[in-house]
């Protein structure tokens, strides 16, 4: 069970830890999809706190805005 709950820290930690240019999903993501798990019960109340408290510290921090296509396109002509 220990061993579980460490694995699954460990990988929310790398998952957080993933640059934006990953696209992977953004610490809030991971949070909300681990919220899902909890209340459907595949997630203990334990292993539940212990991967918010692994992601809080990227929690806290405020990543920068994505760009969305639009703003990809307008970047494109400004500088053409």
């Amino acid at each position: 069970m220990l061993a579980a709950l460490v694995a699954v820290g460990v990988y929310a930690v790398q998952r957080a830890r993933r640059t934006i240019e990953d696209e992977g999903p953004t610490p809030s993501e991971l949070l909300s999809d681990f919220r899902e798990l909890h209340s459907r019960g595949t997630l203990s109340d334990e292993e539940y706190k212990t991967i918010k408290t692994a992601l809080a510290p990227s929690l806290k921090k405020k990543p920068p805005a994505r760009k969305s296509g639009h703003d990809i396109e307008n970047d494109t002509e400004s500088t053409s």
